[in-house]
């Protein structure tokens, strides 16, 4: 009769690692798919630079959507990098190729204007 003990204890501690895991990893993942939820990258090629604003020229690689210009403007809360190593606004020059992560609307205004901005990344291999 111990044994059989032995071998129930085992099998539902399994039982509930098991169970534990898998309800871990659905919380996780739902977590992440909400994160990045919504949020849409595209390639661009800077215009111009003014003072936080930024003018830009989607490139033939987009989607057709994101093939024309777009103005944003650059906050305190956009990540700014290059390589995974951060940046400052006054790294961007006219004529970097960079990528915008976007979440949220775009105005259809001409150039079209970009209201959130997550992320700005610098694709040029040297800095």
């Amino acid at each position: 009769m111990k044994l059989f003990h032995k071998i129930a204890v085992i099998v539902a501690v399994l039982l509930l690692l098991g169970v534990t895991g898998i309800v871990s990893y659905q919380a996780g993942y739902s977590s992440a798919q909400k994160e990045y939820e919504g949020l849409q990258t595209f390639y661009a090629e800077i215009v111009e630079i003014t003072d936080g604003y930024v003018l830009v020229d989607g490139l033939e690689e987009n989607d057709i959507n994101f093939r024309g210009q777009f103005t944003f403007t650059i906050s305190d809360d956009i990540v700014l990098e290059w390589r995974y190593t951060a940046i400052e606004t006054s790294d961007l020059d006219v004529g970097d190729r960079i990528a915008v992560t976007l979440k949220g609307l775009i105005q259809e205004t001409s150039p079209a204007r970009i209201l959130e901005i997550v992320k700005i990344q610098l694709l040029e291999d040297e800095r």
